[in-house]
């Protein structure tokens, strides 16, 4: 992605309501990084995604994360992992459910977390923190897809890009 696309994503409009007094929490999600296709039930990461996954590391480092966030599988553990040890911070687990975002939405008023999630469930907690339905699951070969998720109070703005 070009930097300027990139920093003009990062510069996202405000949230309807929201001032520039207004705290705002950002949620960056991705999806996990390229999956060995090995029939396992938890596979790992191929070559290609440790290497999308070091991009994505490149591509966040200028975001001031407070956390970074995994469902408990390998490949989104070792997504995350290459982002949160250049961010100086660990990796938790989180639950891809309505009541687990809620929870980290709660604990992170007014900072940026990092959710790494996979292709059914970014979507669905994306529509559910932006009150929408304007996104549906992520085709099973798009591992590219960043969602931006602006909340204030009970505002919030949402944008979709496509990392190349």
């Amino acid at each position: 992605m070009k930097p300027i696309l990139f920093a003009l994503a990062l510069l996202f409009v405000l949230p309807s309501g929201a001032n520039e007094t207004t705290p705002i929490s950002t949620f960056y999600f991705i999806r996990h990084a390229e999956k060995s296709l090995d029939g396992s039930a938890d596979p790992a990461l191929t070559e290609t995604g440790h290497a999308r996954a070091a991009r994505w590391a490149e591509i966040l480092q200028h975001v001031d994360l407070a956390a970074v966030y995994s469902t408990d599988t390998e490949r989104t553990r070792d997504t995350a992992a290459p982002i949160a040890a250049l961010q100086q911070l660990s990796v938790s687990l989180y639950e891809p459910t309505i009541t687990g975002v809620q929870a980290i939405r709660d604990q992170h008023r007014g900072q940026s977390v990092l959710l790494v999630g996979h292709s059914n469930t970014n979507p669905r907690l994306v529509n559910h923190l932006t009150g929408t339905s304007a996104y549906q699951d992520l085709d099973e070969s798009d591992y590219s897809t960043l969602f931006i998720v602006n909340l204030t109070g009970d505002a919030s703005g949402s944008i979709e890009l496509q990392i190349k």
